[in-house]
């Protein structure tokens, strides 16, 4: 689970780790979150991603409330009916998403053999999703983490948090925006990790 906080002059999100993590940002990059599955045993032959969900919140209210917005149930991660209809009910005050339900999404990019050809491919999803002219050295940064830790496997997943949040009347929709009110998002990523 990462936690990112989106508003006036905030600063780059610091990077995940396997604790809760915070940092706020802005800007177009904001809503990009990269998280890296590391195996810890060697062995480990594959590495899945199930569901990535996102919850986004503007009030304290709503904060308290993403602490206990999912639960695991029916071998998945999944939002709690309780938090969904809240969420539901106060629209200006909060969203989410349910962002990789099928391998065909298109706000998440898996990063699995750092190859030159995946490589090339997750730096124009990048162009494509963000409208950056390039990447700033970031996928070959995680493929060198990525590298760093052979012989044990891992993989990385590029995330655009708020790719299919509603923009209308720029309820969130904040970018280069200086008067917009933050938004805190915590974000939930399932892999699965398993043996030979």
């Amino acid at each position: 689970m990462f936690r990112t906080r989106r508003g006036p002059g905030a600063s780059p999100p610091a990077a995940p780790d396997a604790e809760p993590a915070h940092g706020p940002a802005h800007g177009k990059l904001a809503s990009l979150l990269t998280f890296v599955g590391e195996s810890t045993i060697v062995g480990t032959s594959r590495i899945s991603l199930g569901r990535i969900l996102a919850g986004h919140v503007r009030t304290q209210a709503g904060r308290a409330r993403l602490a206990n917005a999912t639960e695991y149930r029916l071998g998945a991660v999944d939002f709690t009916p309780a938090f969904c209809s809240w969420c539901l009910s106060e629209p200006r005050e909060c969203a989410y998403e349910y962002m990789r339900v099928h391998p065909a999404s298109t706000n998440v990019f898996q990063v699995r053999s750092c190859s030159h050809a995946e490589q090339e491919h997750a730096v124009l999803w990048l162009r494509a999703n963000f409208g950056v002219v390039h990447d700033a050295g970031h996928v070959a940064a995680v493929c060198a983490q990525q590298q760093a830790l052979l012989p044990l496997h891992s993989m990385a997943v590029f995330v655009n948090t708020m790719k299919h949040t509603s923009k209308e009347r720029n309820r969130w929709n904040m970018f280069q925006n200086s008067t917009a009110s933050n938004i805190e998002s915590w974000v939930w990523a399932d892999f699965q990790f398993e043996g030979p």
